[in-house]
């Protein structure tokens, strides 16, 4: 062999081994459970998960004197499919239900006023593409979209009727993400843009109907894993959303307000367990969402404008995963 040769071979040895490093079989970098998770070709993949949530918050008027408290119990059913079109292109339809939604209003002279609502979310079509695949490449890079239709009604309780729990309008989500999957360890980064179309809402206390205006929410998120026994993993994660103002017009009686929800930060962790390795895995998952304080204003009313604050809400569940 000549020297030119050897020179070209080992230029080619120091440009394939970083890759080598990385590469691993598919499937070894495909964890059930795990945050950068995405079904192989053919695979279906399901999840099935029950939410017990607690909201609370208070609610103050326009002068700043107490208005009410409320705490809000709900009971939430939610179950997703994926279904790997290809390696690295996955298609997710999903819904939740909630059979159960109660709000309690206590106000300052103790008495409480009892909302119910329930039924189904506006079901949820998505698809994930993973551009850059870690079996060649350090990274993943993964591009996603989604999109909701407005499918069911949206009404607000009164003591006499249940509300549902539908928004009343299309959603769409348009997302990457960034992962590096290691023997046990996994770190996910996340950038999410969340378009919420104009909606419609009957309110069943006063028989009014209010629409409001469409607008973007926006959120970065931080999304790990841990696996610290053959079977064993613990998932850990922050979200933190960038909530916009939009418009409320009230079109029975034509009065106008504005709506600034706040931000909100999220907070999640879930242990996980293998039944069956990389087949069927059960979690335990709570999560602790923080409201900032939200207003509503309206300009030509500023009596009823309203402020809520110490909006928090926890969040116990259960969930299932398994591929078929």
């Amino acid at each position: 062999m000549s020297g030119r040769q050897e020179k070209w071979l080992l230029a080619a040895a120091f440009v394939m081994f970083p890759l080598q490093a990385f590469a691993q079989p598919d499937s070894a970098l495909r964890i059930l459970s795990d945050p950068a998770y995405l079904p192989l070709a053919g695979q279906f993949e399901g999840n099935s998960a029950y939410h017990y949530g607690q909201t609370t918050g208070d609610v103050f008027d326009s002068t700043g004197a107490p208005d009410y408290s409320f705490h809000t119990v709900t009971n939430e059913i939610d179950q997703s499919l994926q279904y790997g079109l290809t390696d690295d292109l996955s298609f997710q339809v999903g819904i939740a239900y909630d059979p159960s939604v109660k709000r309690n209003d206590v106000f300052p002279d103790a008495s409480v006023k009892t909302l119910s609502s329930n039924g189904f979310t506006d079901p949820t079509f998505g698809v994930t593409w993973r551009a850059i695949d870690e079996t060649n490449a350090p990274l993943n890079l993964d591009f996603s979209a989604s999109y909701a239709p407005d499918a069911f009604n949206a009404k607000t309780a009164s003591p006499s009727e249940d509300g549902s729990i539908a928004r009343g309008g299309q959603a769409a989500h348009f997302g990457a993400a960034i992962s590096e999957v290691m023997q046990q360890f996994t770190v996910l980064v996340s950038v999410n843009a969340n378009y919420l179309g104009g909606s419609t809402i009957d309110n069943l206390i006063n028989d009014t109907t209010a629409k409001r205006d469409s607008y973007w929410t926006y959120d970065i998120g931080l999304a790990s894993q841990l696996r610290f026994a053959d079977r064993f993993s613990v998932n850990g994660g922050v979200t933190h959303t960038f909530n916009r103002n939009f418009n409320v017009m009230n079109i029975t009686d034509g009065l106008a307000s504005v709506s600034q929800p706040g931000d909100t930060t999220a907070f999640n962790v879930a242990l996980n367990y293998h039944i069956v390795p990389n087949t069927f895995v059960v979690a335990l998952t709570y999560a602790y969402d923080m409201h900032s304080s939200s207003q509503n204003v309206f300009a030509t009313a500023p009596a009823s404008d309203t402020t809520t604050r110490s909006n928090n809400e926890n969040l116990f569940g259960v969930k299932l995963q398994y591929v078929l």
